[in-house]
């Protein structure tokens, strides 16, 4: 990862135990929101339920029932621990939403914390309660709540809010996930081959 003029600012994710850890760059992009949609909150609570052995992960669910996440670019992302242990094993566990689920969250094995939201070829999105400012305080930025409208309870969803994304987004997501810093060719264990993926969480909905 590059420091590129002009950006200052580093904050550090962990895991709860400190077996995973990276160092972000620059400002979450476009922003940190929780998410209210089925799919991350439905696999935000296959993971905590999953680790119900492993009380000491940290959870990606917010009190309002939202998963607390915050992108970044791939190339404002360092892991500075290994993402395999020294067997060769990777650190991460991975699930799927349904069983023609095309996107992933993981989990690390250490400590069962969430990692990941999603990851695509150009940004991952973390799990924002592992993330710290430089200081050590917890990052606690300005906060959206998005895709309301496909939540299990619309009506609790808190404000500001968002039916789906603001006005924006979709193409900044679009933009990073096809930028030219690509994740898979950096961190290849964050992308798991089919039989990788071991559990699947149920579609109740």
């Amino acid at each position: 990862m590059s420091t590129s003029p002009g950006i200052s600012i580093q904050r550090t994710w962990s895991c709860h135990c400190g077996c995973v850890q990276a160092k972000l760059l620059n400002d979450s992009t476009p922003g940190c929101f929780r998410c209210h949609c089925h799919s991350c909150v439905a696999a935000a609570k296959y993971i905590a339920k999953a680790t119900d052995d492993k009380p000491s992960m940290i959870p990606m669910l917010h009190a309002d029932g939202g998963a607390c996440v915050s992108p970044y670019a791939a190339e404002n992302v360092e892991f500075t621990t290994g993402l395999s242990d020294t067997d060769g094993n990777s650190m991460l566990k991975f699930v799927k939403v349904g069983e023609e689920g095309s996107a992933w969250r993981c989990s690390t094995t250490c400590c069962g914390t969430q990692m990941t939201n999603c990851v695509f070829p150009g940004w991952i999105a973390f799990n924002r309660n592992g993330i710290k400012n430089e200081d050590g305080s917890k990052y606690d930025p300005e906060i959206i709540n998005v895709f309301k409208s496909c939540s299990f309870d619309p009506k609790s969803v808190p404000e500001p809010s968002h039916e789906t994304l603001p006005d924006g987004w979709f193409d900044v997501f679009m933009t990073k996930a096809t930028g030219s810093t690509k994740l898979k060719d950096l961190y290849p264990e964050l992308f798991p081959k089919e039989a990788d993926i071991t559990d699947i969480v149920p579609i109740t909905w």
